[in-house]
C-alpha cells in the first residue's frame, strides 16, 4: 500500500462473540470464562496458528471499547472520503 501512496493504511479483519444488549454480566462473565477456556486449550491454540491467526483475548469491556473504536475509526474514514451508505 505505501506503493500506492498509502504509508498508513491498516486494515485487519476480527472476530468476537456479542450478546444482545442487556444481557446480565452474570451471563456475560459466564460466556466469556467459558469461551476463554476454550481457547486456552493447546488444540484451539494450534489451530489459530495453523490458519495464521492471532488470538487478542481480553475482558468483555476491553472488547466494547475495541469495538467503538473502530466505528469511530471507519466513520471518520468515511467522513473523509466522502463516503455515503447506499
Amino acid at each position: 500500500m505505501v506503493e500506492a501512496g498509502l504509508a498508513d493504511f491498516e486494515l485487519t479483519s476480527w472476530y468476537g462473540l456479542l450478546a444482545p444488549a442487556g444481557t446480565p454480566p452474570a451471563i456475560i462473565g459466564k460466556i466469556h470464562a467459558d469461551t476463554a477456556a476454550v481457547l486456552a486449550s493447546a488444540e484451539i491454540q494450534k489451530s489459530f496458528a495453523t490458519q495464521g491467526l492471532d488470538m487478542a483475548g481480553g475482558t468483555p469491556q476491553a472488547f466494547s471499547a475495541f469495538i467503538r473504536d473502530e466505528a469511530a475509526k471507519f466513520a471518520r474514514i468515511a467522513k473523509a472520503g466522502n463516503i455515503a451508505a447506499e
